[in-house]
């Protein structure tokens, strides 16, 4: 998705804070979170910080890192941070809901995508997740169900379904 004018001043004020290098190593841990490499992209992305701890766009490659990696805790750590620093960062809000959404916490995905929706009114990842964050808090939290004790094996299985509950994070 193309990027608001400003939302590209915002990212031209942290470029502009940063040294040569740590542009450099900031352009690098992105290219390598494009080519799988998150744990040498998170390593980059670290580099930077330790130079310019307030560097947003660092904050969230490193989450967004971090996130495909599994560490969805960490992630949302870095998101939060990152949104502390630029509030107004549509795309930190969203992201941080979809971390939310990973770790099963509904709700506050879906406070974070209306805060989004509130910033951008048109952000589609904001809209797409808010939908999906409905859609969970309507469906209710999954829940693996086993079948076992048949005398065929092929009866006895696994299946996954919604379970409606008022107890929902």
């Amino acid at each position: 998705p193309a990027k608001g004018a400003a939302q590209k001043r915002r990212d031209v004020k942290h470029l502009a804070a940063l040294s040569a290098d740590a542009r450099v190593l900031l352009q690098r841990g992105h290219q390598r979170r494009k080519l799988g490499k998150h744990n040498l992209a998170i390593d980059d992305f670290n580099a930077v910080l330790k130079s310019a701890p307030r560097c947003v766009p660092a904050l969230a490659g490193r989450a967004g890192a971090k996130r495909s990696l599994g560490e969805v805790e960490a992630a949302l750590a870095d998101y939060s941070s990152a949104a502390a620093l630029d509030p107004k960062d549509v795309n930190l809000q969203a992201a941080a809901g979809f971390a939310k959404l990973d770790l099963g916490w509904y709700r506050r995905a879906r406070a974070d995508f209306e805060a989004a929706l509130r910033l951008d009114a048109t952000s589609r990842p904001a809209i797409r997740g808010k939908r999906a964050a409905l859609r969970l808090l309507r469906d209710g939290p999954l829940r693996v169900v086993t079948l076992r004790g048949f005398k065929r094996p092929r009866m006895n299985a696994d299946f996954v379904e919604r379970r409606r509950s008022p107890y929902v994070v």
